[in-house]
């Protein structure tokens, strides 16, 4: 079957999340925002005037390495165990030991001051209204968020950090909104 490039639009999971925020969640009204999704990797997007784009800057030089070195589930799982000497298998468990032992605290206040860090670089060269923060970790958000917003007023970072709110469907209805248009109803 042949499918026109005309009726093909592809954009990553990031940008799909983005989209999805801006045409119905948290990012909805607001022309100039900057979505970044926290999992595995650093997803992070533009929006801009109704158009989504992948801004890619999970490979921005950050301290020692690029961004997604610091900023991943992958990296709160290896900095836990330089500081502890135990493995623990995913965030889940992570999650688990956070109840006994402080030092699963540290590790998400030094997610958020590296986070707070690539935000502000983001934010200063983009300019957006909110910034949207979701994807597979919003879950261990109650971990690190309000660190976050500390260490970024601290860095008298001015557009609000704000919660995505549609969850894993985000992306989903970004994918399906790039097709939206506004049509008028005909009786």
């Amino acid at each position: 079957m042949d499918i026109s490039q005309t009726n093909t639009c592809i954009l990553n999971d990031a940008a799909c999340f983005l989209q999805g925020e801006s045409f119905c969640g948290t990012g909805c009204g607001f022309k100039r925002s900057l979505g970044v999704t926290l999992g595995i990797g650093l997803g992070n997007a533009k929006y801009i005037e109704g158009v989504v784009t992948d801004t890619k800057l999970y490979n921005m030089p950050l301290y020692d390495g690029i961004a997604e070195d610091y900023i991943s589930a992958k990296w709160l799982i290896d900095r836990y165990k330089t500081l502890i000497g135990t493995q623990v298998k995913d965030l889940v468990e992570l999650k688990q030991c956070a109840a006994l032992d402080p030092t699963v605290g540290k590790v998400f206040i030094e997610f958020a001051e590296s986070l707070s860090l690539f935000l502000s670089i983001f934010s200063k060269q983009y300019n957006p209204e909110i910034v949207v923060v979701g994807g597979f970790m919003e879950t261990y958000n109650r971990f690190f968020f309000d660190s976050l917003t500390d260490k970024l007023q601290e860095k008298n970072i001015k557009p609000p950090v704000l919660r995505a709110v549609l969850g894993e469907q985000a992306s989903i209805i970004g994918a399906a909104s790039t097709w939206y248009e506004a049509r008028p109803l005909h009786s």
